[in-house]
């Protein structure tokens, strides 16, 4: 009986370990951490993840960072203080977000907050026996960088501006990583009312920082919804943003006022003073007889 009881003991402990080292798909493993980091200085996340600041540009403000995989890059992104950077996976036809952080300075440091991570299920470090060799920044930036690896655009699309009830400017910003790039505004939506053609495309180039992009959109209806995103081209795919919405101001008709013209008060004026002038002229005519017939029986 001892016997059994200790081996469901050993049963158990063993069952508790396993609990604890296995993370399922979601499983918070990094929470609202913070980092500060120098260029090509690799950051080990968990379950194989590395996260490197590869190059930094202080005039325009802009960082270069990157994801890898067990040494293979799985994102990329041009970040400004105060963007996030989003990684997601999609697991059994579903989109997990695996890892996400947002960069809080540039100025003074490269520094990282509210840094997320999420088990994607792999539990590649904790079930490996031979940890992954941590690469030297030089294999991994290039590892990343080869000419070979033609990234797509990296696009955003931003609100509307100087909205009407017929108009609107729509907004967004858009990197060419490097290749000649094309980008265009298309509707986010098919419903016949809120529908618009897509814009003429616009080629920004082909820099590696974001490009301000813009087009006034019109002919649009008052009291409507409308919806749009940013889409890139180049010679390595094409790349569309978030979705974003507005909605256009009711039509505001200013009333006209009928004027009102007062002319019956006019015409009672005028007859009277009509009245008055004939009154006053045969009165001096009148006088004028008088005097006559006075100054004819003088003489």
């Amino acid at each position: 009986m001892k016997s059994v009881c200790k081996l469901i003991l050993v049963l158990m402990i063993i069952l508790a370990c396993v609990a604890t080292v296995t993370a399922e798909v979601g499983d918070l493993l990094i929470s609202g951490d913070s980092k500060s980091l120098t260029v090509k200085s690799p950051w080990d996340l968990k379950e194989g993840y590395v996260f490197i600041v590869e190059d930094v540009s202080k005039e325009e403000d802009q960082v270069l960072v990157v994801l890898l995989k067990n040494n293979i890059k799985v994102s990329s992104d041009i970040m400004e203080e105060g963007d996030l950077f989003v990684y997601e996976k999609e697991i059994d036809d579903r989109e997990y977000t695996i890892v996400s952080m947002r960069l809080a300075d540039i100025r003074n440091s490269i520094r990282f907050t509210s840094v997320y991570q999420y088990s994607d299920g792999s539990n590649d470090v904790a079930s490996t026996s031979t940890p992954i060799p941590t690469p030297t920044a030089t294999e991994q930036v290039s590892a990343v960088t080869t000419p070979a690896q033609q990234q797509k655009p990296i696009v955003k699309t931003y609100s509307a501006t100087s909205i009407t009830s017929n108009s609107a400017v729509l907004q967004g910003a858009v990197n060419p990583n490097g290749l000649s790039t094309r980008v265009t505004f298309l509707p986010g939506n098919s419903n016949t009312r809120s529908y618009f053609t897509s814009t003429p495309a616009q080629n920004i180039g082909s820099g590696t920082a974001y490009r301000s992009v813009s087009y006034r959109l019109t002919g649009l209806r008052p009291s409507t919804t409308y919806s749009y995103y940013v889409s890139a081209t180049n010679s390595a795919g094409t790349q569309n943003g978030a979705v974003v919405t507005f909605t256009t101001p009711r039509s505001v008709t200013t009333p006209h006022s009928t004027p009102h013209y007062h002319t019956t008060p006019a015409k009672q004026a005028s007859n009277g003073n009509s009245f008055w002038n004939f009154l006053l002229i045969i009165s001096i005519l009148i006088g004028a007889i008088i005097i006559y017939k006075i100054d004819f029986s003088k003489a």
